[in-house]
């Protein structure tokens, strides 16, 4: 298991302050989805869900595949 210094659970703990976030990944959490399904499940713009998405994955909680 990893270990975290106090910065970088800082970090981590700042981009899961967003509800929005826990909710692409709650959704992520049932199956792998495109930024467009995201974006059309949760009623918002794909644009918004690129920004979310990409906080996430800067944070090491999301990997995208391309």
């Amino acid at each position: 298991m990893k270990r975290w210094d106090l910065k970088e659970m800082v970090r981590v703990l700042k981009v899961l302050s967003v509800e929005l976030r826990l909710q692409i990944l709650a959704l992520l959490s049932e199956r792998p989805r495109y930024a467009y399904e995201l974006a059309r499940e949760l009623g918002i713009s794909y644009p918004l869900v690129h920004l979310h998405l990409r906080a996430l994955e800067r944070v090491g909680l999301i990997a995208s595949e391309y």
